[in-house]
């Protein structure tokens, strides 16, 4: 652990928690504690409301600082909400942009984001059904064209969509349905006039015992999908539990998969960016 890196504030179990530079001084977290890094700074409240369950940090077209996204949660709310919340992180400070309103009415509080490598393009997602893309600008921060591939279900079953991932041309959108009765994976073909009639099912398994989970496209461009395996007893096992957990290697990119990589736990939202 980093000196002074216990008691932080916030949750690792969904798409909670983003972790980027800071854009005064990439190394400062490393310098302290001996070169071993410590914690600086810790639990700065920006928002003091209920947030949706996901997170994302997408770097500024100035190469330097970063813009956060966030959306409220309807939950306790009276109505549902197409809110979308930003900060502007550079090396003076974190500010608060002003909100956008765009895209469908979100429902839950169970949702995720994921970008383009480039960042131009961002998809929203939750367990209601949507799944949503916007344009995003990385100067001004505002996001445009909204398009639904899939408009959020009034009435359920409902797919429960997981998370989302773009290829590293930025042309298809992978997409984990987390079902009761099984698991799906999902590509979207995003450079087609009509989406939604490209919707292709890549890989699909019984569940239990096996349910999927986050996608995440690494720094070597690779995407990474991470499964929980679920005994008959019902109780989820994670990856500290070496003999219960399944690990099965693939990698897919583009209209073909050619490995999966598997784990555990949902993955963290770390640091891609490519176009840096």
């Amino acid at each position: 652990m980093l000196l002074d890196g216990d008691s932080i504030a916030g949750g690792g179990w969904y798409q909670e928690m983003v972790i980027i530079p800071n854009p005064a001084d990439d190394s400062s977290f490393m310098k302290g504690d001996g070169g071993l890094g410590s914690v600086t700074q810790k639990n700065v409240q920006l928002l003091n409301f209920l947030m949706v369950d996901c997170i994302l940090a997408i770097k500024h077209g100035n190469g330097r600082d970063w813009w956060l996204m966030v959306r409220p949660s309807p939950v306790g709310q009276p109505t549902d909400n197409n809110t979308w919340l930003f900060f502007l992180i550079t090396p003076f400070g974190i500010t608060a942009a002003p909100p956008q309103n765009l895209g469908n009415l979100n429902g839950t509080n169970s949702g995720s984001f994921t970008s383009s490598p480039d960042g131009s393009r961002i998809s929203f997602i939750n367990l209601g059904g949507t799944i949503e893309l916007f344009d995003f600008e990385r100067c001004t921060g505002i996001l445009s064209s909204p398009q639904t591939i899939e408009p959020p279900l009034q009435v359920g079953p409902y797919p429960y969509y997981w998370s989302s991932e773009f290829s590293t041309s930025g042309r298809y959108l992978y997409v984990s349905s987390l079902l009761q009765i099984n698991s799906k994976l999902w590509q979207y073909d995003t450079w087609s006039p009509n989406i939604f009639c490209y919707k292709t099912l890549i890989w699909q398994t019984p569940g239990p015992p096996f349910t999927a989970g986050a996608l995440k496209r690494g720094p070597d461009n690779k995407i990474y999908f991470s499964c929980a395996w679920v005994p008959p007893n019902g109780s989820n096992n994670y990856p500290y539990d070496s003999n219960r957990v399944l690990y099965r290697k693939h990698e897919f990119e583009c209209n073909k998969l050619t490995g999966l990589s598997w784990s555990c736990l949902r993955l963290p939202t770390l640091e891609f960016s490519p176009w840096r």
